[in-house]
């Protein structure tokens, strides 16, 4: 599988958009690729994080000794990608305690951009942001293209199992979600992210950061990235 990311540069807080690159090509990680693929049905994603504690932007237990970030753009295709592999990397490692993940919403393609990460923002404010990102990523749309109207972010919302949707809808103008979204930029700069989906991991209770090198993404990459880390986190 070709892993591919979105490229940009982070400059005076401003994202600027420069080219979509493709990376070297990797074979050689795990023969089980898994049979993932995002979500896009209310019971399918019900049954994905049943049990599992959600905060915020994060899922997973809080006391996972591993905590797994991805700075992602919900109109970048290769994020989309990287999302169908969610619910294997959910089973494999969130439910087992392994590890727990956060999104942190980018928002350099365009206008959708902005649209869907304030979603994302408002229904983190009801601990539902990761089975509403598989739903946007699993009917993204061309980007630019206009396609996140409201009547979009609304169907969307309305699959998410216990979003109220109505307030979601609401606080996704809020100053809480753009404080949300500022946060997730400034957090990009700190760490010198240059494309999307990006991964950085830390060790539970700790804000000290280190880029986890995923080279295709799809579960076996992410396995081959996350593997050493839980083994060193162990010992």
């Amino acid at each position: 599988m070709t892993n591919r990311a979105r490229s940009f540069l982070i400059a005076g807080g401003l994202v600027v958009l420069l080219v979509v690159i493709g990376i070297v090509a990797s074979q050689g990680g795990s023969d089980d690729d898994g049979d993932g693929g995002n979500l896009d049905d209310t019971a399918e994603l019900e049954a994905l994080f049943d049990s599992i504690p959600q905060s915020g932007m994060v899922v997973g237990d809080p006391e996972a000794p591993v905590r797994v970030v991805e700075f992602g753009d919900l109109q970048c295709p290769f994020c989309a990608q990287f999302a169908e592999a969610v619910p294997d990397v959910i089973e494999r490692y969130v439910r087992t305690g392994q590890i727990s993940l956060e999104f942190a919403p980018l928002a350099f393609i365009g206008p959708d951009s902005e649209a869907l990460a304030r979603l994302v923002g408002a229904a983190s404010l009801q601990d539902r942001a990761w089975p509403l990102l598989e739903v946007l990523y699993a009917r993204q749309g061309a980007e630019n293209s206009g396609y996140a109207t409201e009547d979009f972010l609304r169907e969307a919302a309305e699959t998410v199992p216990g979003l109220d949707v109505e307030r979601a809808l609401a606080d996704a103008d809020s100053q809480e979600v753009a404080d949300l979204l500022a946060e997730a930029q400034e957090r990009a700069q700190d760490l010198q992210v240059e494309s999307t989906p990006s991964f950085f991991w830390s060790p539970a209770g700790r804000d000290r950061f280190q880029r986890l090198d995923v080279q295709s993404l799809d579960i076996g990459g992410f396995a081959d990235a996350i593997e050493p880390v839980l083994s060193r986190s162990a010992g």
